[in-house]
């Protein structure tokens, strides 16, 4: 999975997966540790004095490698997951995510 705009060091972030469709056992689902990348963004604003500048800002991108396996009598379920991002200790933001699995026959 993949995280974009994330605040700089020292800020630190946290991730969680949940099942919430029982398709699948707790111990099946895992995240594996982040992966972290810099990079800058710069914006056009607009100044009080009607002329416009730019705003550079320092992001972090991580990508987050994950484990899931279906239970296969669920293959043709669609399973539904939370995942979580906390920053530093506090629930930042949560989105649903859904998976098809479909057998190859």
């Amino acid at each position: 999975m993949e995280v974009n705009d994330l605040k700089p060091d020292p800020a630190q972030y946290t991730f969680d997966i949940i099942e919430l469709t029982n398709n699948s056992l707790e111990e099946n689902i895992s995240l594996d540790i982040p992966q972290y990348r810099s990079y800058t963004t710069t914006n056009s604003v607009e100044n009080s004095d009607g002329t416009t500048g730019t705003v550079t800002t320092e992001l972090r991108q991580a990508t987050i490698p994950a484990s899931i396996k279906v239970n296969p009598s669920s293959y043709d379920n669609i399973s539904i997951f939370k995942f979580v991002i906390y920053l530093d200790g506090y629930k930042h933001m949560e989105t649903l995510l859904t998976l098809n699995c479909l057998e190859a026959s």
